[in-house]
């Protein structure tokens, strides 16, 4: 029998479709299919420089219910650079209401190119300049905390100041996360709370550097320095050195470890001085005219002067750990990165307060981040490189160098360089 059937009926059978099918999705597993009121994620506003994989789309982060403190301290380019990394993505948590969120102090702006000065990352209080910041400001920004759960240090020259006030009970937190170990190192904690140092598996951002610089030269002669503050200033030299002798296995590297001052400094004196032993010692016919370094806080300075096409050296660079290609954009060539904007998510997403933190640590409170799937469901690798596409504007030789450094992370990213450094 034909006709038209009740409206109501219609809509009945319709629900009752839905209903079902909705049923048989929770019963395998499945979710139900998406309405149309569901949320977007939002970008990170990280790196853009790593060569690395992935989006930086933050993930759903499990400590949602956590004060997380970021102190705004720029000591240093680097320093600065490490706290907009970070900023980036907890801004982009919060804003999604994953994470509590909190910047004590101004976001460190970027350094622009006719800012660059002979004494350009110096600490110096009376300058406007971005890198400047002396020990003395950065701890003042501790005063203005109160308490957190999570504080977070992207330098470890904090790391003293921080504990003396947790100890004094003018500042609380439940637990506290170094992001860059140099000058936390000889820093003893007797304040009962917490501290992980976030220490990154840089063997591979070192190589990286060295493979560059070997590329770049026709001689071969390098000269690798690092700065004493950085408790893994051993390992980059050693995976430089591979990296370098990877590409010309007759390389002549000069190298030294620099002694720091008081504020972490490599003053100018004694990388002079340090500079023409190392030429004396290697004798006239060393001719290198590339630098590889690891100078902490120093690195902007030097990088500066090494650059200067119109001075004494007029040198190409790189180094690690933070994207200085602003400070010799012709001379620059890769810049080994740290991301700890990788680190600090993968922590939000799987830590949800201050005990899981310390389960993921080691007995020395140490929480180490490499390659992607160097920690489970690290998608992302915690260590990368900067792009040439600065060096390239200026020098012929920059697309080839490029293309070749982006075959050999491929292969160390995938384990199948086929060859030891440092252990890997």
């Amino acid at each position: 029998m034909s006709g038209t059937q009740d409206p109501r009926t219609v809509m009945m059978n319709k629900l009752c479709t839905l209903f079902t099918i909705s049923c048989l999705l929770l019963l395998c597993g499945c979710p139900p299919p998406a309405g149309k009121t569901g949320g977007t994620s939002t970008g990170a506003g990280g790196s853009s420089t790593g060569q690395t994989s992935g989006t930086n789309t933050p993930q759903a982060a499990r400590a949602h219910d956590q004060d997380v403190v970021l102190i705004a301290s720029d000591l240093g380019l680097g320093d600065g650079w490490r706290v907009r990394q970070m900023n980036g993505l907890l801004s982009a948590l919060a804003a999604g209401s994953e994470v509590r969120y909190r910047l004590v102090g101004e976001l460190p702006r970027e350094i622009e190119f006719g800012e660059v000065t002979p004494e350009v990352g110096f600490p110096d209080p009376a300058s406007e300049l971005p890198g400047s910041m002396t020990d003395l400001e950065g701890a003042a920004l501790l005063d203005q905390l109160g308490s957190c759960d999570w504080l977070l240090l992207s330098s470890g020259y904090l790391l003293e100041p921080a504990l003396q006030r947790i100890s004094a009970g003018s500042l609380k937190a439940g637990a506290v996360l170094v992001m860059d170990e140099a000058g936390s190192q000889n820093v003893v904690n007797g304040s009962g709370v917490p501290v992980m140092r976030i220490r990154f598996d840089i063997c591979h951002a070192a190589f990286m550097a060295g493979a560059a610089a070997a590329n770049s030269s026709n001689v071969a002669h390098f000269v690798l320095l690092g700065a004493e503050d950085d408790p893994q200033a051993g390992e980059f030299m050693t995976a430089a050195e591979a990296g370098m002798k990877y590409v010309s296995p007759s390389a002549w590297i000069k190298q030294a470890v620099l002694p720091v001052d008081s504020r972490g400094m490599v003053t100018p004196q004694t990388f002079r001085q340090e500079h023409v032993r190392l030429l004396n010692e290697a004798g006239q016919n060393f001719n290198s005219s590339h630098y590889i370094l690891d100078l902490t806080r120093s690195n902007a300075y030097i990088t500066s002067l090494i650059a200067d096409r119109n001075g004494p050296l007029n040198g190409y660079i790189s180094g690690g750990y933070e994207d200085l290609r602003v400070l010799g954009d012709s001379r620059v060539l890769t810049f080994g990165l740290k991301r700890p904007e990788v680190a600090l998510g993968w922590l939000l997403q799987h830590c949800p307060d201050a005990a899981a933190l310390q389960a993921e640590a080691n007995p020395d409170g140490v929480i180490m981040f490499g390659l992607k799937g160097s920690r489970p469901g690290l998608e992302e690798s915690a260590v990368g490189y900067t792009p040439l596409d600065l060096y390239t504007r200026y020098n012929p030789d920059g697309p080839d160098i490029a293309q070749e450094l982006e075959r050999i992370w491929k292969e160390v990213e995938a384990g199948e360089l086929g060859i030891d450094y440092c252990g890997h």
